[in-house]
């Protein structure tokens, strides 16, 4: 602490009145003083109905992400089943043709056999 105190013994301080725009330096400028007494002003004006619809917006509104969610997980679920059973299809598909080459070459093999009879 000693050493900030010698600083601030041997730095040139400029007056307090000779800074320039001191409500700047305390308010952030008129403008900013004046938006913040506004939106004060405001703030002060709603009422426990305002701030009761306000809950039931938000309330709303996490209900509504909550759906979006849950519709969400259901095409999820329902995009997993439509692959797992495409696999399926594709099994069946593969022996459907087996099955028909297959007929085809009992067709041949009896033709066969009805001839050497």
């Amino acid at each position: 602490m000693s050493l900030i105190v010698a600083y601030l013994k041997q730095s040139p301080r400029t007056p307090f009145s000779d800074l320039a725009d001191d409500e700047k330096i305390f308010n952030g400028g008129d403008a900013t003083w004046s938006e913040q007494n506004q939106e004060h002003a405001l703030l002060s004006e709603i009422t426990e109905e305002d701030l009761e619809a306000i809950r039931e917006r938000e309330e709303t509104i996490q209900k509504i992400e909550s759906d979006m969610l849950d519709v969400n997980q259901i095409i999820k679920d329902l995009a997993s089943m439509v692959y797992e059973q495409g696999d399926t299809i594709d099994s069946i598909e593969a022996n459907i043709e087996t099955a028909s080459s297959n007929v085809e070459s009992a067709n041949e093999q009896l033709a066969k056999a009805s001839q050497h009879q």
